[in-house]
């Protein structure tokens, strides 16, 4: 099965994720059959499906819908399948592809049993560098923290601005910097900073408990 180079897990802890063909396999975003019925039966009723949009077109393209005793059968056996197996796994689903990230691969051909669920391609993570760290050429610094996406008080997010620009340990990153050039009032989930000691941490908790989501070690080449 092709891997591919990787600093960090799929989501952070799986090594496998598999690509599956199965129509209709929305219906399983809830894992309940009553939802499958639901699903299916208002798909019935509108009788086609979007299958393409044109290049430089606002306008779809339609196709009619079958959906037969076949897949919707299929649909309830992965249903229960899923239900009762309890190997950890996450699953991500789009129309008519399912993908699935799993440290057992044993569970993709589980899944690939059923009829009308294809199997498409397996891929695995290689790691590179230090597992649960934030791997760079060089630094300066020793360790990266994130921040939570959250509304700040005004006079909070001055005191966070105030506060980070006053480190002169401290290297932003270009949109946590730009927040701290403005007087936006939300934070993002990519704004991180990077810094030396957990001291600052410390530091920022007392400003705003709670905005520091996590902190991550530097691992450097050098």
């Amino acid at each position: 099965m092709p891997s591919i180079k990787r600093s960090s897990l799929f989501y952070g802890q799986y090594q496998w994720c598999a690509r599956f063909h199965m129509p209709e396999c929305h219906a399983l975003r809830r894992l309940a059959h009553r939802w499958i019925d639901r699903t299916l039966a208002q798909r019935r009723r509108w009788g086609r499906k979007l299958v393409a949009r044109p290049v430089g077109s606002w306008q779809g393209a339609w196709a009619p819908l079958e959906i037969g005793p076949e897949i919707e059968n299929d649909l309830h056996v992965l249903c229960d399948l899923l239900l009762q197996d309890h190997t950890p796994r996450r699953i991500r689903i789009q129309e008519d592809h399912m993908f699935v990230y799993s440290n057992d691969p044993a569970l993709f051909h589980r899944l690939q049993s059923l009829r009308t669920c294809q199997l498409c391609e397996v891929i695995g993570v290689e790691l590179t560098g230090t597992p649960g760290a934030v791997n760079l050429r060089s630094s300066d610094h020793a360790l990266r923290t994130y921040l939570r996406a959250s509304r700040l008080p005004a006079h909070t997010a001055g005191s966070v601005r105030a506060f980070l620009r006053a480190q002169q340990d401290v290297r932003l990153s270009p949109s946590l910097a730009a927040w701290c050039d403005n007087t936006w009032l939300w934070t993002q989930r990519h704004f991180f900073f990077d810094h030396r000691s957990s001291s600052t941490i410390n530091m920022l908790e007392l400003i705003a408990p709670g905005l520091a989501k996590s902190t991550l070690t530097i691992a450097t080449d050098k």
